[in-house]
């Protein structure tokens, strides 16, 4: 459809939100060089109509011709100025000028003329910092610094000083006829609109009358356009047929097809320019916000540091036992006052050798005269249990090894043995001072055993550790929590930021960035760019405290470990990106953001190994997202498998099967109206 003259061509247009109707076969004629002034109440569709034009949305039938053919050969200024408020003003013109594609001296000339031209204050000011009147004077500067055919501008003079709007029109009017413009525009001033060549009085989602301000008042015999619509508005409601009241999905023409406004971009998909425009814009708001820049990448490895501090520390120091003996009359102080001696005792009871290797061990030991009294200590938190040696404590265990260690007598055997009351509500506090005190045990009697002149062995049971396959004979909880954690983090933090960028994007408004041509990969792409650059970053630093710092253990091939990592932040991005676009708000988006990734840390494999889980969570667990990533860079770090090794291929092909399918999600869900950046 092309009609000669025209410059702008509506035909049978048709829309609708659910059950409402927005417009309703609406046909719109727009001369060329021409103002065309668009009136209407809020919600008659005006808004709506202007986005069809320029390509924002489609229609459900009908036919739109835009003559100006290019995006970038359009102006456009919506009703949310779509302006970045921590650029300043010529930051903004260079940033629209290199998306319109326009060269930087000529962004400079026609930003000078613009900025005296519409009194905007200095170019370093920021936007954020203007007034509301100076952020439309800017947002309409935006539209017109390309000098594009076709200018469509909504509510351009809306809260403007009178002189000011006064001298926007006359712009606009000198625009028109001498160059030959095209100016599509809406008011709510209806008088103001007596300026334009045509006038299109809209209402219920069809045009009233499209004529010019003079013939539509003589027509109707009014003296002003405010009675024009009133009487066109009372001759609707007169008229109207109940087919006209609504429109039923069976008004729309059943052949109809999706139509968008016949503007196109030679570089639809992928524009240097428009990429580094957007990729300078992010940089930028780092630069204006250095506090958020410092913690996306100091956060990381401060939490490295307190795992490391947290982890990494004897869980037994300042913990304290309880000791009830007989053989202490004077409490702790008996065992300062007497030497051990030799094989025997020498006066000096082996309760005392026992409280020596427990004291070696940072455990703080409390002598009570009465058990009752130790187990109420234990009882109120005093300390974590109870020993308890027979007042023949020294006695039985003399005879043991120097007569019968093998002893059938049972109360020379029930003498030798420790009765231990254990506060067992901590298990990793409780196991550790099980296992502490068995081997204080093992090392006091096979030190006694030597001194008497016997083969310590003999106390051993018949198990010898040998040098281990993989990992230490020693192993710690942090060797075993590095690996989730750090996967843990590579995914959060840019599900944080991620979630983020796209909702400060959707608040700021990308309508005008997409009319001047800027694609949603672009959008999206320089987000990767600025995310990817952070996350290795974190990654380098993380490895630094972890590997360099601490020195832990990490056998196998340090790149394979950070290209896992890598992998595991793309993931959290495109996670991020799914979340972001399919939530309406910041706050909903975070909260579904941050219970996945609760989930994933307690399902994972983070702090508890896969093997100790349910039979049937140990099935499923390994379709999750992250857990084969974690189990992968655990046996990269600790037994040195190569991406060879299944484990190891698992975790890499499954982190980007999940990668590919958030993928292809954000750009599902993207592409369809109700989940629109």
């Amino acid at each position: 459809m092309q009609e000669v003259g025209n410059a702008v061509t509506v035909r049978g247009a048709y829309k609708k939100y659910g059950s409402d109707v927005v417009l309703l076969g609406l046909d719109l004629t727009v001369g060329d060089g021409t103002i065309y002034g668009l009136l209407g109440p809020s919600g008659c569709g005006k808004t709506t109509l202007l986005r069809s034009i320029v390509g924002l949305m489609r229609l459900d039938a009908g036919e739109i011709y835009v003559k100006a053919g290019r995006k970038n050969n359009v102006g456009y200024m919506p009703q949310e100025l779509g302006l970045y408020e921590h650029m300043d003003i010529v930051e903004t013109f260079h940033y629209f000028g290199k998306l319109y594609g326009m060269k930087q001296e000529d962004v400079y000339d026609q930003s000078q003329d613009l900025v005296e031209f519409l009194e905007l204050p200095g170019y370093d000011r920021l936007v954020g910092s203007l007034s509301s009147g100076q952020q439309r004077r800017l947002s309409f500067a935006v539209a017109i610094i390309h000098n594009p055919d076709l200018l469509i501008l909504d509510e351009p003079t809306v809260g403007l000083d009178p002189i000011l709007s006064a001298a926007i029109w006359d712009r606009l009017l000198l625009m028109a006829s001498n160059q030959q413009k095209t100016i599509i525009l809406t008011t709510h001033y209806i008088e103001e609109a007596r300026k334009a060549d045509v006038i299109g009085l809209m209402r219920d989602g069809v045009l009233l009358a499209e004529q010019s301000p003079t013939t539509l008042m003589v027509s109707q015999g009014c003296d002003s356009l405010e009675e024009s619509f009133l009487m066109l508005s009372q001759q609707q409601e007169s008229s109207r047929v109940i087919q006209s009241q609504g429109m039923p999905k069976e008004h729309i023409p059943e052949n109809h097809k999706e139509v968008r406004s016949s503007l196109f971009d030679s570089t639809t998909f992928w524009n240097s320019d428009r990429f580094i425009a957007q990729l300078l814009k992010n940089i930028k708001w780092y630069r204006t916000n250095l506090h958020i820049l410092a913690v996306l990448i100091f956060l990381p490895p401060a939490i490295a540091f307190i795992i490391q501090f947290q982890l990494n520390n004897n869980i037994l120091d300042n913990l304290s036992l309880a000791v009830v003996s007989p053989e202490l009359p004077e409490g702790q102080a008996t065992c300062s006052t007497l030497q051990r001696t030799g094989c025997n005792s020498g006066g000096r009871p082996f309760t005392c050798r026992f409280i020596d290797f427990l004291t070696n061990s940072s455990l703080g030991i409390v002598v009570y005269d009465d058990l009752k009294e130790a187990r109420m200590a234990a009882r109120k938190n005093k300390v974590w249990g109870v020993l308890h040696f027979n007042e023949m404590y020294t006695d039985a265990l003399t005879d043991r090894i120097n007569f019968d260690l093998f002893s059938n007598n049972n109360t020379v055997v029930n003498a030798s043995f420790i009765d231990v009351y254990m506060d067992m509500s901590n298990m990793l506090i409780s196991t550790a001072l099980i296992t502490e005190m068995f081997e204080d045990v093992r090392s006091m009697i096979q030190g006694m055993l030597e001194e008497c002149g016997l083969n310590p062995k003999i106390f051993d049971i018949p198990l010898q550790k040998m040098p281990p396959v993989y990992g230490s004979n020693n192993p710690t909880f942090l060797e075993f929590a590095i690996p989730g954690i750090l996967c843990a983090v590579s995914f959060c933090m840019p599900v944080i930021y991620g979630i983020g960028a796209i909702m400060f994007e959707r608040a700021i408004g990308l309508e005008r960035s997409f009319v001047a041509g800027l694609t949603k990969f672009e959008v999206v792409s320089s987000h990767f760019v600025s995310q990817m650059v952070i996350a290795v970053l974190q990654e380098l630093l993380m490895f630094f405290v972890f590997y360099r710092v601490y020195n832990n253990p990490h056998e196998g091939k340090m790149y394979l470990t950070f290209l896992l990592l890598l992998l595991v932040q793309l993931l959290g991005t495109f996670f991020a990106h799914v979340v972001a676009i399919s939530h309406a708000t910041e706050r909903s988006a975070m909260t579904t953001g941050f219970g996945f990734v609760q989930i994933l840390s307690i399902v994972g494999g983070i702090m508890w190994p896969v093997e100790g889980m349910h039979g049937i969570l140990r099935n499923i667990v390994w379709a999750i997202p992250m857990l084969p990533a974690v189990e992968a860079y655990r046996a990269i770090v600790m037994r040195d498998w190569n991406i060879s090794h299944p484990v190891v291929f698992k975790g890499f092909l499954s982190t980007s099967v999940w990668t590919v399918i958030f993928l292809v999600m954000a750009i599902v869900l993207s592409r369809r109206k109700k989940f629109a950046l």
